[in-house]
């Protein structure tokens, strides 16, 4: 068709519906690439709440080191850690906060506070800090606040399943996830 002349009905339907397939080709794509990539987003996010549960734990024994070897009091626990932490952006768990936002979804354990570090019975299974249903800051209690399900998922190995569980951050400096119990899901 040249400049001078006028389209015709026909023309500007088939133009009309070229555009529209293409536009819902474009969201289909997406669409399906969306699809695809959530897995791994989900995993990236339970990998970066692994990171803040175990730093957490590092500062708090950092504090203990520096504070006659006893853990923190319970009460305002992030504010008195922040001094071992290397940003806000630790105490927010990235499966329902970001920084900035008043939510953080991690608590301390209320029986550990200002515990002795040295005289821990069994250290490796007590909790200092974990994930938590309570999302507000400097959150704490007696280990009764874990989501059910658990909110992390870890990675499908071969031969196992994807499963869902929350992380836990314990007196002797390790953290862990702690699954749960019938986690056993689809990806």
């Amino acid at each position: 068709m040249r400049l001078d002349e006028n389209a015709s009905r026909a023309w500007f339907w088939r133009l009309s519906g070229c555009c529209a397939l293409a536009v819902l080709g474009v969201y289909g794509f997406l669409w399906l690439v969306t699809g695809l990539l959530l897995p791994y987003r989900k995993i990236s996010e339970s990998v970066n709440c692994q990171s803040n549960v175990f730093r957490m734990t590092r500062g708090m024994r950092m504090y203990a080191d520096d504070y006659d070897d006893r853990f923190l009091p319970a009460e305002q626990w992030m504010d008195r850690l922040s001094f071992y932490m290397d940003g806000e952006h630790r105490y927010h768990c990235p499966t329902v906060s970001r920084p900035g936002q008043e939510r953080y979804g991690y608590a301390m354990n209320r029986d550990a506070a200002q515990q002795e570090k040295g005289r821990m019975e069994s250290p490796e299974k007590t909790p200092l800090v974990y994930d938590s249903t309570n999302l507000t800051r400097s959150a704490f209690d007696p280990v009764t606040s874990l989501p059910v399900p658990g909110r992390h998922r870890t990675r499908a190995r071969q031969g196992s399943p994807s499963r869902t569980g929350n992380f836990i951050g314990y007196a002797d400096g390790s953290g862990r996830i702690k699954l749960d119990s019938t986690s056993a899901s689809t990806p």
